[in-house]
């Protein structure tokens, strides 16, 4: 595997906001994969807003 590749890898685990742009400036993964990983991170970034969101907007929820 290129060194690139697990470094970007290692990024998009431990340091989110720093893979997803490295990943795509250096472009060492194909752009259907770049569409897939962004896109899985976004769709479960506004998950889980949304489940906080409607959790603490609940009645029962108690500051």
């Amino acid at each position: 595997m290129n060194e690139k590749k697990v470094i970007i890898i290692l990024l998009i685990i431990f340091f989110y906001p720093a893979g997803i742009p490295l990943m795509w400036i250096l472009g060492v993964f194909t752009k259907k994969t770049r569409w897939i990983v962004t896109l899985s991170f976004l769709i479960a970034i506004i998950l889980g807003l949304g489940s906080i969101i409607l959790w603490t907007s609940s009645p029962g929820y108690i500051h």
